[in-house]
């Protein structure tokens, strides 16, 4: 996490090679074997990108990330320990917070967007991946680890939505 994050700066922007690389990298770490090119899909607007991450068929993907934010937590405590590690993940969010909501709503509003929970859903969204991302850091995981690999999607201003029927979503 070394510069700042261009938080929603390029949603609805035509998806480049770094996103599509992240986000299959994402796929193939849980199990979707050698999955395609066009195994990674833009989403087209705030409002799907919501609906996207609202759907029931993505719990797969958020089991998939809390048994990996179990284990990490695990790790990352037996290292610095429980209360220095929640600390710590509580002030990376709550100090992004504000910037992530400013930009959220900015990049919404431009769009004509200007629905309050399509924001709020957004926002819980780059804040989870930040938490993640922090916590796989902690944890002292690999570089390809997939936390980081979805909160690079956001570092570069997407909206990294998840996977569902082996497809990954990014807005």
């Amino acid at each position: 996490m070394s510069a700042a994050p261009a938080w929603f700066a390029r949603v609805g922007t035509p998806l480049e090679t770094d996103d599509r690389v992240d986000a299959l990298a994402v796929l193939a770490a849980r199990g979707h074997r050698a999955p395609a090119a066009d195994a990674v899909v833009l989403v087209p607007s705030w409002q799907a990108a919501a609906a996207w991450t609202n759907e029931h068929a993505m719990a797969e993907c958020w089991d998939d990330d809390e048994d990996e934010r179990e284990s990490l937590w695990t790790r990352a405590a037996a290292e610095i320990g429980e209360g220095a590690l929640l600390a710590h993940l509580t002030g990376a969010t709550s100090e992004a917070a504000p910037r992530v909501r400013a930009a959220a709503m900015v990049a919404a509003g431009g769009a004509g967007a200007d629905d309050a929970e399509v924001v709020t859903t957004a926002c819980a969204s780059a804040l989870l991946a930040l938490h993640q991302c922090v916590l796989a850091q902690a944890a002292d995981a690999p570089a390809d680890h997939p936390f980081l690999r979805k909160y690079a999607l956001f570092a570069r201003g997407r909206w990294a939505l998840g996977y569902r029927d082996g497809v990954y979503g990014v807005y």
